[in-house]
C-alpha cells in the first residue's frame, strides 16, 4: 500500500523537526484514510521537497476540526523530471478540463498554459486558476510528485512559440515526431 501524501505548500520541514497539520489535509487524513499514531506518511511542499514522516498524534480541534502532528524522520529532493514539458492547450469544455489537468500532471508535465485559438469559445477561455491549482494538488498527492504543475496564464500561438525554444505542435494528421537527437518519440 503507497503511503498516504500530505500537501503543505507554505511549510518549511527539515530532518528531525514537528510540524502541526491543520485543516483539509488533516481532516483528510484522519476521516478521510484513517491514519493514526504510528502511521507513516510523505509530506510534499509542491516545490520539490518530499519529507518522510510518522504521525505521532491526532487529535479533535474545536468542533469540525483536526489536527495530526506529525515528526519529520527524513527529507530528499528527488531528481526532476526531464525535459521540463509545457503543455500550451485550448481549454476544453466541462469536465473534461480537470481530467486533462489530472492527466497532464500524473503523466509529469511541468506546467499547463491554456492557449487562445481561433476556435475556443469565449467561455470557455475563463477557468478559476485556484480551482484548477487545487486539482494539481490532488494530482501530485495522488502520483506522489514531488512538484506541483503550475498553471499559467493563457498565451497566444506567438507567445507560445517565443516561451518554449524546443517545440512540438501537434496535429491530429501528422506523423509521429521523432527528435533528431534521439530515437524518443514524443506525442
Amino acid at each position: 500500500m503507497s503511503r498516504h501524501i500530505i500537501y503543505l505548500p507554505q511549510a518549511a520541514f527539515s530532518a528531525d523537526s514537528r510540524l502541526v497539520i491543520r485543516d483539509d489535509e488533516a481532516h483528510h487524513a484522519v476521516r478521510v484514510r484513517r491514519l493514526v499514531a504510528g502511521d507513516h506518511v510523505l509530506l510534499s511542499d509542491g516545490k520539490g521537497l518530499l519529507a518522510e514522516a510518522c504521525i505521532t498524534e491526532t487529535r479533535k480541534r474545536g468542533r469540525d476540526g483536526w489536527e495530526v502532528e506529525v515528526a519529520v524522520e527524513a527529507v530528499n529532493r528527488p531528481t526532476p523530471i526531464l525535459p521540463r514539458l509545457t503543455v500550451f492547450a485550448a481549454p476544453p469544455k466541462g469536465d473534461r478540463l480537470s481530467e486533462m489537468i489530472d492527466g497532464l500532471s500524473q503523466t509529469g508535465a511541468a506546467a499547463w498554459r491554456p492557449l487562445a485559438s481561433q476556435r475556443a469559445q469565449g467561455d470557455s477561455l475563463v477557468f478559476k486558476a485556484e480551482r484548477l491549482e487545487r486539482i494539481a494538488a490532488e494530482s501530485l498527492k495522488q502520483c506522489s510528485r514531488a512538484t506541483l504543475m503550475e498553471i499559467g496564464p493563457t498565451a497566444t500561438l506567438d507567445e507560445a512559440l517565443i516561451a518554449a525554444p524546443r517545440t512540438i505542435i501537434a496535429d491530429a494528421g501528422g506523423a509521429p515526431y521523432v527528435d533528431e537527437g534521439s530515437q524518443d518519440i514524443a506525442l
